[in-house]
C-alpha cells in the first residue's frame, strides 16, 4: 500500500529506529482502531488474530506507512507469525530509507 503523503515524510527524514518505537506506533496505530488501550494489545499474536475488517486493516497500514515513512503491502502483514516479527522488518526498513 503505498500514499502520496508517504514520500513527503520520508523525504523529511522521519524514520524509526528502535524497536520499543516501532511497536508503540504500532500498539498505537491499532489502538486507534480497535478502540482498545495500547497497553493491552499483544504483539505475539498474528494479524489475523486481531481479527479486523478489510478497511481496518487498509487503515492501519496507512497509519504505520504515514508514521513509520516506509511502504508496506497489504500481503506482508500475513508472512510473519506474530506482529513483534511484522515490527522487526519495519525497524530494518526504516534504516533503510
Amino acid at each position: 500500500m503505498t500514499g502520496g503523503g508517504g514520500d513527503a515524510l520520508r523525504g523529511e527524514g522521519i524514520a524509526v529506529s528502535t524497536l520499543e518505537e516501532t511497536m508503540g506506533r504500532v500498539r498505537g496505530a491499532l489502538s486507534r482502531i480497535t478502540q482498545k488501550p495500547a497497553e493491552e494489545i499483544d504483539l505475539e499474536v498474528s494479524f489475523e488474530e486481531l481479527r479486523l475488517s478489510s478497511i481496518e486493516g487498509l487503515t492501519l497500514l496507512g497509519d504505520l506507512e504515514l508514521s513509520l515513512g516506509v511502504e508496506i503491502e497489504p500481503s506482508e502483514v500475513f508472512e510473519h507469525a506474530t506482529l513483534r516479527e511484522f515490527c522487526k522488518v519495519l525497524v530494518e526498513r526504516s534504516g533503510e530509507q
